[in-house]
């Protein structure tokens, strides 16, 4: 099995911070099987997000990775840009809501703005319980399914055995 693998963040592309993202997901995978075939990093923009799914879809993988940009901040746009690039809605996500709320120790009703941003999801994404305070989603595309990952390295590397799991790797078996 291929896998791609995107990493979202202006930080990384103008290398204010190292990606060590891509080298763990890449290991991770290549552990389980599944040969990373290509990798990217983009800036948070709607566009180069866009692009650069639409790249890797069209690139004869059977699993996609993206980490980043699923955060609480004005710049955290990965949900959004990946439902334009796949044609589909924005909505809120009652899964990931309660999730949200778990990390934060509120009501889903109590929830902030900027806390309901995180559960703002692809129509159709199933969410992925956060280390953090941001799920993580899975949305088929095209028969592949693209798994979105929250992208601070300590969210990425206490997933426990690696960011994926058995299952989500097997799903694009």
């Amino acid at each position: 099995m291929r896998a791609a693998i995107i990493t979202i963040g202006t930080e990384l592309t103008d290398g204010r911070i190292v990606d060590t993202n891509t080298a763990f997901m890449a290991r991770d995978l290549e552990r389980r099987g599944v040969r990373v075939a290509l990798a990217l990093t983009v800036p948070d923009a709607g566009a180069a997000i866009g692009r650069a799914l639409t790249y890797a879809l069209g690139s004869e993988v059977a699993l996609l990775v993206i980490a980043g940009g699923l955060g609480p901040t004005q710049d955290d746009i990965t949900a959004a840009a990946v439902a334009e690039a796949l044609g589909l809605e924005i909505e809120l996500s009652t899964r990931a809501a309660s999730m949200v709320a778990r990390a934060v120790d509120l009501d889903p009703a109590a929830l902030l703005p900027h806390q309901v941003k995180q559960s703002l999801l692809p129509s159709g994404a199933q969410p992925l319980a956060p280390s953090g305070t941001a799920p993580g989603f899975v949305i088929m595309s095209l028969g592949v399914p693209v798994v979105c990952l929250p992208g601070g390295p300590w969210e990425i590397t206490s997933m426990g055995e690696g960011p994926l799991s058995a299952e989500q790797v097997a799903v694009g078996a």
